[in-house]
């Protein structure tokens, strides 16, 4: 098998897509050549006669669309060998004979991939395609507003002679005005998830009804061919709008637009005739992902094989799936997103983790719930969808639960900066939390005036996700939840009656933990603060943006006559509680300080 490439869009001639099907061989692929035609998302080719093609190649535009324009003067295509297109277009074909204007195929197997039919005439018989003999396979594909002369009982957009059979898989075909589909005895035309405008005499087509991926009404029977016009495509739901790539040419869909449900048009996969992507493989079929997909629906056939590249890739499957005894095969790793994870119950997954889409995370947050425990809560638009919650170990994601139901859970907590982060096929969600002897802190700035500001700072702690300026002579304000050290029973730390003192020193440091690494900074170590920084009761003052509980316990070194940070660095802040009885309370704060 060969490539053959065309270089220029002449209707003959050198260079030419009939000179490069003339020159190819049987099982050649035909395509244009890179570099040729930059700058254009379609290669327009007009016709003065007919392309016929009797060999057994496949015509493929990749990332762009090939369209064979009959100029109203000419049938765009004939087939009478095995042939594969892909998203190539027959436009404005006409016919003056019984047959086609579009596709006609007079033998051999004939596949259609995301093509379209539009615009084309013949006196009696199959306007877009009429298939003589052979079979052929729609997938993907629009037919609109395509006619005969004629008006006959047998008259449709699609014909199917006796001994032959046409299968249409997701396609949408309208805008005739007798109808989409006609079979003659013994021809065959099968239907499945696909939107037609009328039938006759096909008693195989099992399904001419929308879809069940979320069509809300069926287009009329019949619809004047005069007066079709792509601001019908608003009249009915067919999930196109008249900005549809299939009706302007354009490669791809915007990502801002959406279809007449309101879901997002999908960039980068399949454009569908229903304007949403799916992926199908297969029974015996292997299909590789190689980069983060979402898609409308997923079928995987009995022995299908669907296999990652890559690290941690994400298959999102937002409206349905069908799922047999088929293999989802991740070496490093990926995330599946069902609508219902049940559905792959008799698939066998290695290395993948299934999860639920559709929850609509919109907040995630961890707090210390007690001294050794985390909570975890989130926010959904849809809490009865499952969300999966995984934590950082040892520089990897693991998963940690999947929540069918609800919006929290508990776990262990981990003695250091825990990670974790939340799920719901389509978007993740982060928090973090600091635990040191049931301590969970975060830190604040306050304004303290200096008699001569020469320098911005900045303070970063942990992740904290907003971060204030600090000058030299400036201050910050260390705000904890402490929790009881030696009464695990108790929620808060006896309301500060147990305190006997509180005294913090600050280090400057380039990799150690302990005070003993580090230079201690000048007129902050071993500070008496006073009891006072261990309140009364929980604060929720805006400066604790954490979670809903607050703080009880907040600490304001004095820098009036010694600065806290005099330089750019790592600094760490040491707290010691004092308490009347049980082990005194000690935590570590690391800063970051750099200069803007």
């Amino acid at each position: 098998m060969a490539t053959v490439y065309f270089t220029n869009n002449a209707d003959s001639g050198d260079g030419s897509l009939r000179a490069a099907l003339a020159a190819a061989s049987p099982s050649d692929v035909v395509t244009y050549a890179d570099g040729y035609f930059d700058g254009s998302d379609e290669i327009a080719i007009s016709l003065s006669s007919n392309v016929s093609i009797t060999k057994d190649v496949v015509l493929d535009a990749r990332d762009k669309r090939i369209v064979l324009d009959g100029q109203f003067t000419s049938r765009c295509l004939w087939a009478s060998a095995d042939l594969q297109l892909r998203k190539v277009d027959l436009i404005n074909g006409y016919s003056n004979s019984s047959y086609s204007g579009g596709l006609y195929v007079s033998r051999g197997a004939v596949t259609l991939d995301a093509c379209r039919i539009h615009g084309c005439f013949c006196k009696f018989y199959g306007s877009a395609l009429y298939a003589l003999s052979g079979s052929v396979v729609l997938n993907d594909c629009l037919i609109t507003g395509c006619c005969t002369e004629t008006a006959q009982v047998m008259s449709a957009s699609v014909r199917a002679k006796s001994g032959s059979s046409v299968a249409i898989n997701r396609c949408t075909i309208v805008g005739d005005a007798q109808r989409a589909l006609s079979a003659e005895t013994d021809g065959l035309i099968v239907v499945a998830d696909s939107i037609v405008q009328g039938v006759y005499n096909v008693s195989s087509a099992v399904s001419v009804t929308p879809s069940t991926c979320g069509f809300a009404a069926p287009c009329p029977d019949v619809i004047d061919s005069s007066t079709w016009n792509n601001a019908l495509w608003q009249s009915w739901d067919f999930r196109l709008t008249p900005e549809s790539p299939y009706l302007t040419g354009a490669e791809t869909a915007s990502a801002e637009n959406a279809d007449l449900l309101g879901n997002p048009r999908q960039v980068g996969g399949a454009l569908g005739a229903f304007e949403g992507s799916w992926l199908v493989v297969t029974s015996g079929e292997e299909k590789m992902l190689a980069a983060d997909v979402r898609v409308d629906r997923l079928e995987l056939h009995d022995c299908a094989a669907l296999s990652f590249v890559g690290q941690d890739r994400r298959l999102s499957v937002v409206e349905g799936a069908v799922v047999g005894s088929a293999t989802i095969h991740a070496p490093e790793g990926a995330y599946v997103a069902l609508p219902d994870v049940a559905s792959a119950d008799a698939a066998i997954v290695i290395g993948a983790t299934l999860c639920e889409y559709g929850a609509g995370l919109t907040a995630f947050g961890a707090s210390a719930s007690s001294a050794t425990e985390v909570a975890l809560a989130w926010t959904a638009s849809d809490p009865d969808r499952g969300v999966l919650l995984e934590r950082r170990v040892d520089g990897a994601w693991t998963t940690l639960a999947f929540v069918e139901t609800g919006a929290a859970y508990t776990t262990s907590a981990s003695p250091g900066r825990s990670y974790y982060r939340a799920y719901d096929g389509d978007v993740f969600l982060y928090a973090d939390i600091w635990s040191a002897l049931g301590v969970q802190f975060r830190v604040a700035s306050t304004w303290v005036p200096a008699e001569t500001a020469t320098q911005n700072w900045e303070v970063l702690v942990q992740n904290v996700t907003t971060t204030e300026r600090v000058m030299p002579g400036q201050g910050i304000t260390l705000l904890a939840r402490i929790y009881d050290a030696f009464d695990e029973d108790a929620a808060l730390l006896n309301d500060g009656e147990n305190v006997v003192s509180v005294k913090y020193a600050c280090y400057f440091n380039s990799n150690g933990l302990f005070e003993e690494a580090n230079e201690p900074v000048p007129g902050h170590v071993d500070v008496d603060a006073g009891c006072g920084c261990v309140l009364e009761s929980v604060q929720t003052s805006d400066a604790w943006t954490l979670d809903d509980v607050g703080y009880n316990f907040a600490l304001t070194p004095d820098v009036r006559t010694a600065p806290l940070f005099e330089r750019e660095g790592r600094y760490q802040i040491k707290v010691v509680v004092t308490l009347s009885e049980g082990n005194p309370v000690v935590f570590y704060v690391p800063i970051d300080v750099v200069d803007r």
